[in-house]
């Protein structure tokens, strides 16, 4: 078979811009995924072949780069400011929640006090505690229409988890960890269920215990989260057995909430004693020292190499070399960025097999490892646990930044211990936010019919010249081919050519009646690095079927009928080669009619797709980045990322459609969050026509004018945090705006928020999210004045006829999809749900949950 050729880069096959425009993404691979970009790239070479992530915000012509130069990769020119710029984009948001202090280059003489700190520190320890109420739920200070929104600073607090109830406040009173306050609502609301009841309350019990544990007795708190261990593999067991639709989805995901705490908790609380409380840094002289060394080890192997310029250039070795100059004036941030920016280049996300040969030398890696303790930042366990927790019950996107911060400055960290924490907070909250899974049966469905071609031969075989009709019939089908690591379909065109000819040699001319039948292979894969198109394998058969002959000397008597069978000896002799020389002909053209189609339909699919999501995302500098690419013998399925280097991603359990759909989608609030952070509102004032038109184009509207009624004359000021967020929960899609003020000419308003409500509705294959009930008001300072002012203003900015498709209308209007109906349509957990199936005779409600999945693996 032809082997696949990495220099034919032509965009997606229509098939999978099928599956893009089903579900709204698509499955292209941008071209951050060839060009690694070191714009905030966390330097972990344990994750390396767990995860890639921080990809670039660039798009692209989709490319698949070679594996046979180790050249250094490609250098993003907006990579380097990236890091510093992104921390300081949230340092006002963390500094009071984080209390991180930064460490000095003088650190001899902790030398001289680390052998009796550790002693003190932990005896202190004892004696530290969070303020209890810091954690619970201010249901006493909103003032709201819906009675959800409660001003915080200027900025509203999403919906809670739920009332905590007195028996964790009186526990958080005695508590010296951050209490869980979203699980222990979980369970509390499972414990209505007797079927899991008895499992919620020794959940809640061994949690309450292990939050007013001591710091000083890691044993006690290790044995509890073993309890725990032990707990979450109870409910894998009970799972089966709940009888209850509604108890088995709650406690689906109050286990889930459970095991992605037990990920943390099992780092955070070693089991050993002798884990030091202050860590063991070394002078400012000795790190130079040993930093110069690892430095000059990695020079002098970047110097035997092909490309050694690049090399030191990309691993920006002259810069390290500042840090081991004392006379050097250099800040201790200032040191923090340089080894950071070339920890990330030692350990990017997508180097290729080759660049990857390079950066694992043992020489680099030594380097990587000295570099860590210059890229430090000090860091509480607890404080990021307790910054976790507060995100759990908000949901807050800028909640959401503090969370990606830490976890970037625990991955920076010398200590083991922190890297782990790191690893495991990636793993369980920038999980992937948005997944999409297609069926081959559905692609054959959706495989355009090819129409019947009559054409005119006119050809020459063994020299004959040969001239007739054809008539061709052929169609399209699609294979999956099982692969754990990427996509990976064939696409077969399967076809015949039916033929009527005539051919004339010498003096002789036969009528033949022919049939060809041929076999177009075209493979198409797409994995972390990009996309892959094979060139088209062909195979073909020919049956030819002599109907006639005649010769110049027909009208001589017995002469002509010799010479009659002398032509048909001739033409049964020569038939088998002539057979292989049409074979080859039919072989060849159809192979080049394939791939001619597949060039034009990928070019357009990539426009599609380039204008409708990617543009629009790296405007946003966002960019969709894969967490898993899998195929099986029945579908397609891909697991991605949307978010920033400082955003998080899905962290809940996602729904899970019937077995037998054809096609299902989930998205996970933090998606659209991630989105909407993006859209530059904090702080900045707009009339309503020009939010209109800010937002129109940072979403890459095609229709930016502003419908002509909403009024010029209405000023709206955006808080200054957490503007505009969206939670998907019990059934709704709920968009809360965050006014630090409104003004409508003499009449204004003041720290408020508006929240709308957005319902899915289902009308065959058409999902919309309709706006529900009304306009709510939610905050201190616009009480008592009229609403109905505000009310309007809102409603012409978010009016009731305008709905969101969730399927595309050229989706839900084809006609191939006859017999099929939405299975699934689920709002519940931070996600939105969509499946596609066979009808059934009852269609489910568009609010249940349909057997949610209790891990994103």
């Amino acid at each position: 078979m032809t082997h696949m050729n990495s220099n034919q880069h032509s965009p997606l096959w229509p098939y999978l811009l099928v599956l893009t425009v089903l579900f709204l993404l698509s499955l292209a691979v941008p071209q951050g995924w060839q060009e690694t970009q070191d714009n905030g790239l966390r330097p972990l070479n344990h994750r390396a072949q767990v995860r890639h992530r921080d990809l670039g915000s660039e798009v692209a012509t989709l490319h698949a780069t070679s594996d046979s130069f180790g050249a250094p990769l490609a250098m993003a020119s907006r990579g380097d400011s990236d890091w510093t710029n992104s921390a300081d984009t949230v340092a006002a948001d963390t500094q009071a929640s984080n209390n991180v202090s930064t460490n000095e280059f003088n650190v001899s003489t902790s030398e001289l006090i680390a052998p009796w700190a550790e002693t003190v520190a932990k005896k202190i320890a004892d004696l530290r505690h969070f303020d209890p109420l810091r954690y619970l739920h201010h249901e006493s200070n909103a003032v709201s229409v819906a009675g959800e929104a409660t001003p915080d600073d200027g900025a509203f607090r999403g919906q809670q988890a739920g009332r905590v109830p007195q028996e964790a406040t009186d526990a958080a009173a005695e508590a010296n960890w951050p209490m869980p306050n979203s699980l222990l609502a979980q369970l509390d609301r499972l414990s209505q269920y007797g079927e899991c009841s008895t499992w919620a309350a020794e959940v809640k019990q061994q949690c309450l215990a292990l939050c007013q544990t001591s710091p000083g007795a890691p044993q006690r708190a290790s044995a509890i989260v073993d309890q725990l261990e032990s707990l979450a593999k109870q409910a894998e067991k009970l799972d089966g057995k709940l009888k209850s639709a509604n108890a088995a989805s709650e406690f689906r995901r109050a286990r889930y909430a459970l095991i992605r705490r037990l990920a943390l908790w099992n780092v955070a609380f070693p089991a050993d004693e002798q884990a030091a409380v202050y860590a063991d840094v070394p002078s400012l002289e000795v790190q130079q020292q040993r930093l110069n060394q690892a430095l000059e080890a990695a020079d002098d192997f970047i110097c035997s190499i092909s490309y050694a310029d690049a090399w030191r250039s990309y691993l920006n070795l002259d810069e390290v070399s500042k840090l081991t100059d004392a006379n050097q004036n250099i800040s201790t941030e200032q040191a923090r960025q340089i080894a950071r920016q070339v920890l990330a280049r030692l350990q990017p996300p997508q180097p290729t097999a080759a660049q990857r040969n390079v950066l694992q030398d043992r020489t680099l890696l030594a380097l990587a490892e000295q570099l860590r303790t210059w890229g430090d930042e000090s860091v509480d366990v607890r404080q990021v646990l307790t910054n976790l927790e507060h995100y759990e019950t908000s949901g807050l996107p800028s909640d959401a930044r503090t969370v990606a911060v830490n976890l970037r400055q625990l991955d920076w960290s010398p200590s083991e211990q922190n890297r782990q924490l790191a690893l495991q907070l990636d793993e369980h909250y920038r999980n992937a936010n948005l997944r999409i899974a297609i069926s081959g049966e559905l692609l054959n469905r959706l495989a355009p019919d090819q129409p019947t071609a009559k054409g005119v031969v006119n050809d020459t075989i063994l020299g004959a010249s040969v001239n007739g009709t054809s008539t061709t019939n052929s169609q399209l089908l699609v294979k999956l081919i099982p692969d754990p690591l990427r996509l990976h379909m064939w696409i077969d065109a399967q076809g015949t050519v039916d033929s009527s000819t005539e051919s004339t040699s010498g003096p002789a001319t036969f009528n033949n009646n022919g049939r060809s039948s041929f076999v177009v292979h075209k493979a198409v894969l797409v994995d972390r690095r990009g996309l892959w198109i094979a060139n088209a394998a062909t195979e073909a058969n020919t049956d030819t079927q002599l109907t006639g002959v005649r010769t110049d000397y027909d009208n001589i008597p017995l002469f002509g009928s010799l010479a009659r069978r002398m032509a048909v000896s001739q033409h049964n002799a020569l038939l088998g080669v002539a057979e292989e020389e049409t074979d080859e002909k039919v072989a060849t053209q159809a192979s080049q009619q394939v791939n001619a189609e597949v060039k034009a339909h990928f070019t357009e699919a990539e426009g599609a797709v380039r204008k409708s999501l990617f543009d629009p995302l790296a405007k946003l500098s966002l960019s969709p980045e894969p967490i898993s690419l899998e195929t099986s013998q029945q579908r397609l399925t891909l697991r991605l990322r949307i978010a920033g280097q400082n955003q998080l991603g899905g962290c809940s359990a996602r729904p899970q459609a019937f077995s037998d759909s054809l096609a299902s989608a989930q998205m996970h609030e933090s998606a659209l969050n991630n989105i909407l952070d993006q859209l530059q509102l904090a702080g900045r004032t707009f009339t309503l026509p020009e939010l209109y038109r800010h937002v129109a184009e940072r979403l890459s509207w095609d229709q930016t004018e502003p419908p002509g009624d909403l009024s010029a004359d209405v000023h709206i000021t955006f808080a200054a945090k957490d503007p505009v967020r969206v939670r998907c929960q019990n059934g709704l899609v709920q968009l809360t705006l965050a006014v630090e003020e409104l003004e409508q000419k003499a009449r204004r308003w003041n720290d408020f928020a508006v929240t709308i409500n957005y319902e899915p509705q289902i009308e065959d294959l058409h999902v919309r999210l309709v706006r529900q009930g009304a306009i709510e008001l939610g905050g201190d300072n616009y009480k008592g004045q009229p609403e109905v002012a505000l009310r309007g203003a809102f409603s012409k900015l978010f009016p009731r006829e305008r709905s969101f498709e969730l399927v595309p209308e050229m989706i839900a209007d084809s006609p191939r999809l006859a017999g099929l109906s939405i299975t699934q349509c689920v709002v519940e957990d931070g996600w939105i749900g969509l499946a596609l199936g066979p009808e059934r005779d009852e269609s489910p409600p568009a609010s249940a949950m349909q057997n949610p999945a209790t891990a994103q693996r």
